[in-house]
Protein backbone atom coordinates (compact mmCIF):
# COMPACT_ATOMS: atom_id res chain seq x y z
CA UNK A 1 0.00 0.00 0.00
CA UNK A 2 1.62 3.48 -1.00
CA UNK A 3 1.23 5.71 1.82
CA UNK A 4 0.30 9.37 0.87
CA UNK A 5 3.69 11.00 0.16
CA UNK A 6 4.45 8.25 -2.21
CA UNK A 7 0.75 8.93 -3.93
CA UNK A 8 2.05 12.11 -4.08
CA UNK A 9 5.61 11.61 -5.21
CA UNK A 10 3.68 9.01 -8.40
CA UNK A 11 1.90 12.12 -9.32
CA UNK A 12 4.38 14.18 -9.85
CA UNK A 13 6.83 10.89 -11.49
CA UNK A 14 3.15 10.78 -14.14
CA UNK A 15 4.20 14.20 -15.00
CA UNK A 16 1.34 16.17 -13.54
CA UNK A 17 1.13 18.90 -11.65
CA UNK A 18 1.06 18.65 -7.94
CA UNK A 19 2.46 20.43 -4.60
CA UNK A 20 5.99 20.64 -4.19
CA UNK A 21 6.32 19.04 -0.74
CA UNK A 22 9.11 17.28 1.30
CA UNK A 23 8.40 14.36 3.78
CA UNK A 24 9.20 15.09 7.91
CA UNK A 25 9.34 12.51 10.34
CA UNK A 26 11.82 13.85 12.47
CA UNK A 27 13.97 16.51 13.91
CA UNK A 28 16.87 15.36 11.51
CA UNK A 29 14.21 15.77 8.33
CA UNK A 30 13.64 19.47 9.43
CA UNK A 31 17.51 20.13 9.48
CA UNK A 32 17.68 18.17 5.90
CA UNK A 33 15.35 20.21 4.72
CA UNK A 34 15.79 23.61 6.25
CA UNK A 35 16.71 25.65 3.15
CA UNK A 36 13.63 24.08 1.57
CA UNK A 37 11.04 25.18 4.45
CA UNK A 38 13.01 28.66 4.65
CA UNK A 39 11.69 29.43 1.13
CA UNK A 40 8.09 28.97 2.30
CA UNK A 41 6.36 32.28 3.16
CA UNK A 42 3.61 29.58 4.66
CA UNK A 43 3.06 25.76 5.00
CA UNK A 44 0.13 23.38 3.46
CA UNK A 45 0.77 20.35 5.39
CA UNK A 46 -0.89 17.43 5.40
CA UNK A 47 -0.06 14.45 7.47
CA UNK A 48 -0.84 10.18 7.93
CA UNK A 49 0.99 7.41 10.42
CA UNK A 50 2.67 4.66 8.76
CA UNK A 51 0.89 1.39 8.12
CA UNK A 52 -2.16 3.16 8.44
CA UNK A 53 -4.75 4.63 5.77
CA UNK A 54 -7.05 6.39 7.86
CA UNK A 55 -9.43 9.76 5.86
CA UNK A 56 -9.17 11.99 8.76
CA UNK A 57 -5.89 12.41 10.10
CA UNK A 58 -5.22 15.71 10.51
CA UNK A 59 -4.98 18.61 7.73
CA UNK A 60 -3.84 22.28 7.69
CA UNK A 61 -4.70 23.66 4.52
CA UNK A 62 -2.23 26.87 4.90
CA UNK A 63 -0.46 27.97 8.39
CA UNK A 64 2.01 30.27 9.21
CA UNK A 65 5.76 29.54 10.01
CA UNK A 66 4.38 29.78 14.04
CA UNK A 67 1.86 27.57 13.55
CA UNK A 68 3.35 25.02 11.90
CA UNK A 69 5.90 24.97 14.74
CA UNK A 70 3.14 25.42 17.01
CA UNK A 71 -0.11 22.96 15.77
CA UNK A 72 1.92 20.59 13.53
CA UNK A 73 5.46 19.55 14.96
CA UNK A 74 3.45 18.56 18.05
CA UNK A 75 1.98 15.61 15.61
CA UNK A 76 5.61 14.27 15.61
CA UNK A 77 5.59 12.96 18.47
CA UNK A 78 2.32 11.16 18.23
CA UNK A 79 3.85 9.37 15.42
CA UNK A 80 2.40 11.05 12.51
CA UNK A 81 4.60 11.71 9.26
CA UNK A 82 4.32 15.67 7.90
CA UNK A 83 4.03 16.44 4.65
CA UNK A 84 4.83 19.84 4.21
CA UNK A 85 4.43 22.20 0.81
CA UNK A 86 4.71 25.47 0.01
CA UNK A 87 1.22 27.01 1.18
CA UNK A 88 -1.62 26.95 -1.77
CA UNK A 89 -4.35 28.58 0.06
CA UNK A 90 -7.77 27.15 -0.09
CA UNK A 91 -9.35 30.30 -0.32
CA UNK A 92 -8.20 30.92 -4.09
CA UNK A 93 -9.69 27.25 -5.32
CA UNK A 94 -12.39 27.96 -8.32
CA UNK A 95 -13.26 23.77 -8.06
CA UNK A 96 -12.35 20.74 -5.83
CA UNK A 97 -12.89 17.75 -6.15
CA UNK A 98 -12.21 13.57 -7.52
CA UNK A 99 -12.08 12.48 -10.87
CA UNK A 100 -12.54 8.58 -11.27
CA UNK A 101 -10.89 7.06 -14.82
CA UNK A 102 -12.68 4.94 -15.91
CA UNK A 103 -12.77 2.30 -19.15
CA UNK A 104 -14.81 4.17 -21.33
CA UNK A 105 -15.54 7.30 -19.35
CA UNK A 106 -14.68 9.69 -16.46
CA UNK A 107 -16.71 10.38 -13.50
CA UNK A 108 -16.54 13.77 -11.67
CA UNK A 109 -17.80 14.94 -8.79
CA UNK A 110 -16.61 18.09 -7.42
CA UNK A 111 -17.37 21.28 -5.46
CA UNK A 112 -17.70 24.91 -6.76
CA UNK A 113 -15.59 28.03 -4.59
CA UNK A 114 -12.82 27.96 -2.11
CA UNK A 115 -12.06 24.91 -0.50
CA UNK A 116 -10.44 21.67 -0.35
CA UNK A 117 -11.04 18.17 -1.73
CA UNK A 118 -12.58 17.25 1.75
CA UNK A 119 -15.50 19.31 0.73
CA UNK A 120 -16.04 16.31 -1.07
CA UNK A 121 -14.23 13.13 0.30
CA UNK A 122 -15.23 14.21 3.73
CA UNK A 123 -18.52 16.48 3.80
CA UNK A 124 -20.26 15.36 0.39
CA UNK A 125 -21.06 18.70 -0.51
CA UNK A 126 -20.83 17.85 -4.35
CA UNK A 127 -22.23 21.28 -6.49
CA UNK A 128 -21.13 18.76 -9.88
CA UNK A 129 -21.36 15.68 -10.56
CA UNK A 130 -20.69 13.99 -14.38
CA UNK A 131 -19.65 11.64 -16.69
CA UNK A 132 -17.86 12.78 -19.63
CA UNK A 133 -16.34 10.11 -22.31
CA UNK A 134 -12.88 10.99 -23.78
CA UNK A 135 -15.24 12.30 -27.28
CA UNK A 136 -17.05 14.48 -25.27
CA UNK A 137 -14.42 16.25 -23.40
CA UNK A 138 -15.14 19.32 -24.67
CA UNK A 139 -18.28 19.37 -23.69
CA UNK A 140 -17.86 18.78 -20.18
CA UNK A 141 -18.22 21.99 -17.88
CA UNK A 142 -15.19 24.58 -18.72
CA UNK A 143 -13.76 23.79 -14.70
CA UNK A 144 -12.68 20.65 -15.36
CA UNK A 145 -12.08 20.61 -18.83
CA UNK A 146 -8.61 21.24 -18.54
CA UNK A 147 -7.73 18.40 -15.81
CA UNK A 148 -9.73 15.71 -18.21
CA UNK A 149 -7.16 16.77 -20.88
CA UNK A 150 -3.94 16.42 -18.85
CA UNK A 151 -5.11 12.73 -17.56
CA UNK A 152 -6.49 11.82 -21.21
CA UNK A 153 -2.33 12.72 -22.19
CA UNK A 154 -1.22 11.04 -19.22
CA UNK A 155 -3.43 8.17 -19.85
CA UNK A 156 -1.77 7.90 -23.58
CA UNK A 157 2.07 8.79 -22.85
CA UNK A 158 1.99 5.97 -19.88
CA UNK A 159 -0.04 3.68 -21.76
CA UNK A 160 2.37 0.90 -22.08
CA UNK A 161 3.57 1.12 -18.62
CA UNK A 162 0.94 1.06 -16.58
CA UNK A 163 -2.69 0.87 -16.48
CA UNK A 164 -4.33 4.30 -15.70
CA UNK A 165 -7.72 3.11 -15.43
CA UNK A 166 -9.68 2.42 -11.97
CA UNK A 167 -7.52 5.47 -10.59
CA UNK A 168 -9.14 7.75 -8.60
CA UNK A 169 -6.93 11.46 -8.58
CA UNK A 170 -7.58 14.10 -6.27
CA UNK A 171 -8.01 17.62 -8.05
CA UNK A 172 -8.20 21.42 -7.79
CA UNK A 173 -8.50 24.55 -9.47
CA UNK A 174 -6.61 27.38 -8.90
CA UNK A 175 -7.53 31.58 -9.86
CA UNK A 176 -3.77 31.56 -10.41
CA UNK A 177 -0.79 28.76 -11.60
CA UNK A 178 0.17 26.93 -7.67
CA UNK A 179 2.26 23.61 -7.39
CA UNK A 180 5.64 23.11 -8.69
CA UNK A 181 5.03 23.08 -12.46
CA UNK A 182 2.75 26.25 -12.00
CA UNK A 183 -0.47 25.16 -13.28
CA UNK A 184 -4.09 26.06 -12.51
CA UNK A 185 -4.83 22.87 -12.32
CA UNK A 186 -3.14 20.67 -9.19
CA UNK A 187 -3.57 17.23 -8.24
CA UNK A 188 -3.26 16.44 -5.02
CA UNK A 189 -2.39 12.34 -4.93
CA UNK A 190 -3.47 9.40 -6.86
CA UNK A 191 -5.21 6.08 -5.31
CA UNK A 192 -6.10 2.94 -7.25
CA UNK A 193 -9.50 1.57 -7.07
CA UNK A 194 -9.84 -2.38 -5.75
CA UNK A 195 -7.29 -4.44 -7.42
CA UNK A 196 -5.44 -1.28 -9.48
CA UNK A 197 -4.18 -0.11 -5.82
CA UNK A 198 -1.52 -2.71 -6.32
CA UNK A 199 -0.65 -2.37 -9.82
CA UNK A 200 0.17 1.24 -8.70
CA UNK A 201 1.96 0.06 -5.98
CA UNK A 202 4.18 -2.02 -8.04
CA UNK A 203 4.49 0.62 -10.59
CA UNK A 204 5.90 2.81 -8.15
CA UNK A 205 8.38 0.59 -6.48
CA UNK A 206 9.78 0.06 -9.71
CA UNK A 207 9.69 2.96 -11.58
CA UNK A 208 9.77 5.60 -8.94
CA UNK A 209 12.17 3.99 -6.45
CA UNK A 210 14.62 2.94 -8.53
Amino acid sequence: MLNKFERIRLVRYLGLNTEDSVLVESEADLERHAVFLANCERYSVRTFRPGLDTPYEPHFPIVSADEFESDCLPLLDRGYSLIVAHGIDPAEALVAGCIWTRAWDYLIEAAIGPGTVRRVTHWGEIDLSVRVSGSMRMEAPPEIRGALSMLEETEHTWATDVDLKDVLYEFSVYRSPVGWAQDQVIFWEIRGLDRQDSVLERFYRKAVET
